[in-house]
C-alpha cells in the first residue's frame, strides 16, 4: 500500500491519496505520518482519496482497530471535517462500517464518489445542529 500527503494544494486541508492493496499496517502508517507531520494542525479539513485503494483484504477486526486508534488520538485529530472519496460500492460499504465504529468519537466524516462533491462539502460551513 502506498500513500501521499499534500498539505499545499488547498490551504487548511490535507489531501491524502492512498493506493494499492489496503492493509492495517499501511493505514496506521498513513495516519501516523500525517499526525506527525509538522504541517498538521488538529481540526484541519481532510480529503482522503481512496479511489485507487483496494480494500478487499481488510477485515472487520482491522477496521475496528483503525477506528480504535482514531478514538485514542481524537485530540490530535480535532474537530475538523473529513471527506472520503471511494470508487465502488464495496469500498463505500466498508467505509460506512468504519463510520459506525467511530461514531462515538464525534468525527464529522462523509463519504463520496466524486472529488468535486467532497470538496464542495468540505468548503461549506458545517451545520450547527439544533
Amino acid at each position: 500500500m502506498e500513500y501521499s500527503l499534500d498539505f499545499d494544494t488547498e490551504p487548511g486541508t490535507l489531501i491524502g491519496t492512498l493506493s494499492g492493496l489496503a492493509s492495517l499496517e499501511g493505514l496506521l502508517a498513513y495516519q501516523a505520518a500525517y499526525l506527525a507531520d509538522p504541517r498538521w494542525r488538529p481540526g484541519m479539513k481532510v480529503l482522503t482519496d481512496l479511489r485507487a485503494l483496494d480494500p478487499r483484504d481488510l477485515t472487520t477486526d482491522e477496521l475496528r482497530a483503525i477506528a480504535d486508534s482514531n478514538a485514542m488520538r481524537s485530540e490530535r485529530f480535532g474537530s475538523g471535517r473529513s471527506a472520503v472519496v471511494v470508487s465502488e460500492p464495496a469500498a463505500f460499504g466498508l467505509m460506512r462500517m468504519f463510520q459506525a465504529f467511530t461514531e462515538d468519537a464525534g468525527f464529522d466524516q462523509q463519504l463520496f464518489y466524486s472529488m468535486d462533491d467532497a470538496r464542495r462539502w468540505l468548503a461549506a460551513e458545517p451545520d450547527p445542529g439544533p
